[in-house]
């Protein structure tokens, strides 16, 4: 159940993601136990709580693509020193399952009051795609279930079956190809990827300004000021998805840029890769141990004629 509320949030102690998983695994020491003592035992009922979202996550088929996130460490100077994977514990994934279960709940609390919000949909792939992705499954002896509109699930019993094969990462690239971008739009039609009804962005008002129209509705139901939909809301949930997008394009380049940066100084090295793509114009190659991604053109590869088979991605 949930309950919305004008209230003052009173942190009881300053945790770290570190701190916390290592409470949960044993591994914290008795100075870490006796410090935080008072909220161990929520702790450990909040990631019990976590295991069963999980079960229940896992139960609505949603797809794990598991990719991995990498950090950038930087020196002095500001310069890269070292590009490392970004593990995620139990204490970060407890942190997003409540934040889903929020989201959620957010949105079924301002669906029931017919209230002017956004909610945070993703769309169903097309058919077009779909029918694309199975002609490169077939090839595979691979097939995707659920006929002509697969559910969640289906793509989610499809990633479990490919997990561990050798290309394993280029199917998940083909899957990820095949879904549509998630967008902000006051008409829902449900979240795919999550295999969820009612979905909204509430959790983070600090940086995301769709959340902060989700704050705005709330307090407006609260206050008993309820206003019903508006079309202006239709051209704002446009717009923050294209700043979405900018954003996320804006944050790539500097990425980019900056492992250009890096890897300039580490030119006429060796290096063990695997193709994370192919395009009509060439192959993505990641370099597995710095986990920097290039791309090798076709006029590059001199020794011979390439034709790009779309269908097999080959």
């Amino acid at each position: 159940d949930y309950r919305f509320y004008p209230a003052i949030m009173r942190s009881h102690a300053r945790l770290t993601y570190n701190k916390v998983n290592m409470i949960l695994e044993g591994k914290g020491g008795p100075d870490l136990v006796k410090k935080y003592s008072e909220v161990i035992p929520n702790l450990r009922s909040l990631h019990e709580l976590y295991k069963t979202l999980r079960a229940a996550r896992k139960k609505r088929g949603v797809m794990d693509f598991d990719r991995l996130e990498t950090k950038i460490l930087f020196d002095e100077k500001g310069k890269i020193s070292n590009i490392i994977p970004d593990i995620r514990n139990d204490a970060h994934k407890l942190i997003e399952e409540c934040m889903l279960l929020a989201n959620q709940a957010a949105a079924r609390f301002l669906k029931k009051h017919k209230e002017d919000f956004l909610y945070r949909v993703h769309p169903k792939p097309t058919p077009e795609k779909i029918a694309l992705t199975r002609t490169f499954l077939d090839s595979l002896g691979l097939k995707l279930e659920g006929k002509e509109t697969p559910k969640t699930r289906d793509f989610a019993q499809l990633l479990k079956k490919v997990k561990g094969r050798e290309d394993e990462n280029i199917i998940k690239t083909i899957i990820l190809r095949t879904m549509k971008q998630a967008v902000y739009t006051p008409e829902n039609t449900g979240h795919f990827g999550l295999a969820l009804e009612d979905y909204t962005h509430f959790t983070s008002p600090i940086r995301r300004y769709p959340d902060l129209l989700a704050h705005r509705a709330i307090h407006r139901v609260l206050e008993k000021k309820s206003h019903k939909a508006s079309k202006r809301m239709i051209e704002t949930g446009k717009h923050l998805s294209s700043r979405e997008r900018r954003a996320e394009e804006a944050s790539r380049e500097v990425e980019k840029w900056l492992k250009c940066d890096y890897m300039r100084s580490r030119l006429g090295e060796n290096f063990t890769g695997i193709v994370s793509g192919v395009s009509a114009y060439g192959l993505f190659v990641e370099l597995q141990d710095v986990f920097v991604e290039g791309f090798v053109s076709v006029s590059d590869m001199k020794e011979d004629k390439y034709v790009f088979d779309k269908v097999h991605f080959q």
